[in-house]
């Protein structure tokens, strides 16, 4: 449905195209569709950006792929931690009553998936019952917090150890910040490429920790300081590699992006949206323009005001008399 108005003072025009909704029956055949596109729905066009725990997979918009993958995922990890190269079950318990020390690193590795599993089950509730705002953050801020909790009272035998797991711990704890962040902030871009730059960072130091604590290597000698001094320089090699990472593929997407003409470029003027374009409820956008269709900053200039799904247009228009004409449409 499309209305024009234009007020008789001020050479005011507005236009609102309010766009039916889909069909019931399609609603009706796809249910977990509608799901997805409400609650999880990536941030299309004219739709303001909210963080989220995760993030649905373009092929696959309508299932929870994420969350069903990290539960999957951490759940293997307790199973190979507490039962993979051992017979049976590792005991917490030696056959003399005291604690199996020698199981105790694998227990706490266990107990780090089973809270990201935890979370991932959060997210899955979320997905198919609505919680309230911010909850599967929490509980992602909280997963973070025991794995930071257990990563920084791990027994650490010698300086090089300690060095490479306090330097884990710090990317832990900016994660937990991070994500509690979020809840705040849920509209911040910055803040949500900031956690999954710091879960990056926290894989690939994972990995390097891998490779320094169990390659045999003469290079990382636990007894040599050369080994401990270059571990904070291949640590933030790790930090300005995803940073630049990062802002390599942001570019390659608004590149893309301009090409394709998804969005325009910062030298383009901006132009009134025409009628047959898709837009989304609640948009909106904001042309002035004098009679040549030029773009206009003084006080004659047209208004072209394109509003989408809104029941009401108020306009204030000045006259030669200085008073303020309100006009209120109500569709």
């Amino acid at each position: 449905i499309d209305i024009h108005l234009r007020t008789g003072a001020g050479g005011v025009h507005a236009y609102l195209p309010l766009h039916t909704p889909t069909s019931s029956s399609s609603s009706t055949k796809h249910p977990s569709s509608n799901r997805a596109s409400s609650s999880h729905r990536s941030s299309g066009r004219s739709e303001p950006f909210r963080s989220r725990a995760w993030y649905p997979w373009p092929y696959c918009p309508a299932r929870p792929l994420e969350p069903i993958l990290l539960v999957l995922l951490c759940l293997l990890g307790v199973f190979i931690e507490l039962f993979i190269g051992n017979r049976g079950w590792r005991p917490l318990y030696k056959s003399d009553g005291h604690f199996a020390d020698a199981h105790a690193n694998n227990w706490q590795h266990a107990l780090m998936y089973a809270g990201f599993a935890v979370s991932g089950v959060v997210e899955l509730i979320g997905y198919f019952t609505p919680l309230p705002p911010g909850t599967e953050q929490g509980f992602l801020s909280l997963a973070f917090l025991v794995e930071t909790l257990l990563m920084g009272t791990h027994a650490k035998p010698n300086e090089l150890d300690q060095l490479v797991h306090s330097l884990l711990t710090g990317i832990m704890v900016a994660c937990i910040v991070a994500s509690a962040a979020e809840i705040a902030a849920p509209r911040s871009l910055l803040l949500a490429l900031l956690r999954a730059m710091l879960v990056l960072f926290q894989g690939t130091w994972f990995w390097h920790v891998g490779a320094i604590m169990f390659r045999d290597s003469m290079a990382w000698d636990m007894n040599d300081m050369g080994g401990v001094m270059l571990v904070p320089v291949v640590f933030c090699l790790h930090m300005v590699l995803i940073c630049l990472g990062t802002l390599s593929v942001y570019l390659s997407m608004r590149w893309l992006y301009v090409r394709h003409g998804i969005i325009s470029s910062p030298a383009e003027p901006s132009q009134p949206r025409p009628a047959s374009s898709k837009s989304f409820t609640g948009s909106h956008a904001i042309v002035r323009h004098d009679v040549f269709g030029r773009t206009a900053h003084h006080d004659s200039a047209d208004w072209d005001v394109v509003l989408d799904g809104q029941l009401e247009l108020t306009d204030v228009c000045g006259s030669s008399t200085d008073a303020g004409v309100r006009r209120s449409y109500a569709a």
